[in-house]
């Protein structure tokens, strides 16, 4: 279920698919950088443009400083008084879109000048699409794109400009299965646009009493908007993602912190591709050998943890911990 919560816009009803973009942006104690992502949407210069903020019960300034935005921009602010999973504040900042195109923001993340506008273009030029994304990199606690080291989102990237050439379900399979088994595949919900008719396909958890999303949330994300419609894809910067130690994305570089990270969202893949009713048209399409690929990953992992850490660690070669 969706919590309650308070609001000072006058009408949280369901959305009713205005023309133009709703914004979504989950916050959670991200006080000290929301002013420069604010600030990149006031950059954008895009018409019709409504900017929802969730505040997720944070602990820090960032009730104040969303506020101080709201005579530059046309911002509606949630405030939810008890923190709910970060999965289901993404999910319910998306939820109270009311425009025809919906895109999550993450509060400590820029935009590049322009992406929105070029990204609009496309879907509007084109109903055959239903999505589209562009490139990522990584950027500084100024918001400034790093260039002197190797971008963790260049792989992300690479399968992002695949999408479009896939438009049957055994198109997207293929695309799919072709991958490694155990990586992050899409990352980075930031670059994302697409039409709010997609969205019930990203709720379906909620009525079955589950949480949000079951695997990483951008992960999953891309994935059942992949398998429900034609993705589009620009060769642009449509995200600049901070390496702010207040972010989330330092810790990719940690390999310690994205082995246990993709284990357990490859765990969780397996078992939804193999369960979720809403995926079967997609999942049918796989094939024995992905599965097998699965099956054999999570084999070696599980050898892993429990015969050679467990040697290891008696062995005095690692720390119990």
């Amino acid at each position: 279920m969706l919590p309650s919560f308070k609001t000072d816009a006058t009408d949280a009803a369901m959305p009713t698919n205005k023309v133009g973009l709703s914004i979504c942006i989950p916050v959670y104690n991200k006080a000290a950088l929301i002013g420069g992502m604010m600030d990149s949407i006031l950059r954008q210069n895009i018409p019709d443009l409504e900017v929802i903020a969730v505040n997720n019960g944070s602990l820090d300034d960032s009730q104040k400083i969303l506020e101080s935005w709201q005579d530059k921009l046309d911002l509606k602010i949630y405030t939810i008084p008890r923190t709910i999973s970060a999965p289901d504040n993404w999910l319910l900042a998306l939820s109270l879109g009311t425009r025809e195109f919906l895109k999550l923001q993450l509060a400590d993340d820029i935009i590049p000048d322009g992406s929105i506008a070029a990204m609009l273009d496309l879907l509007i030029k084109n109903d055959d699409l239903g999505f589209v994304v562009g490139n990522t990199y990584m950027a500084d606690s100024n918001g400034t794109p790093i260039r002197d080291k190797p971008n963790i989102y260049a792989d992300d990237n690479r399968i992002r400009s695949l999408m479009p050439a896939a438009r049957t379900l055994k198109q997207k399979a293929r695309l799919f299965s072709r991958q490694r088994v155990g990586g992050s595949l899409f990352g980075d919900p930031n670059p994302l646009i697409f039409r709010s008719s997609l969205l019930p396909h990203l709720r379906c958890g909620v009525n079955k009493y589950a949480s949000a999303f079951q695997m990483w949330p951008d992960y999953e994300m891309y994935l059942r908007l992949f398998a429900a419609a034609n993705a589009g894809y620009l060769d642009i910067p449509a995200s600049y993602v901070s390496m702010d130690n207040a972010s989330t994305a330092p810790k990719l570089r940690q390999k310690s912190f994205r082995m246990r990270a993709w284990d357990m969202n490859s765990a969780n893949s397996l078992t939804l591709l193999l369960l979720d009713p809403d995926l079967k048209p997609f999942t049918r399409e796989l094939g024995l050998v992905y599965y097998t690929k699965c099956v054999l990953y999570q084999t070696a992992r599980l050898f892993r943890i429990l015969i050679v850490r467990s040697i290891a660690e008696r062995l005095g070669l690692k720390k119990v911990d």
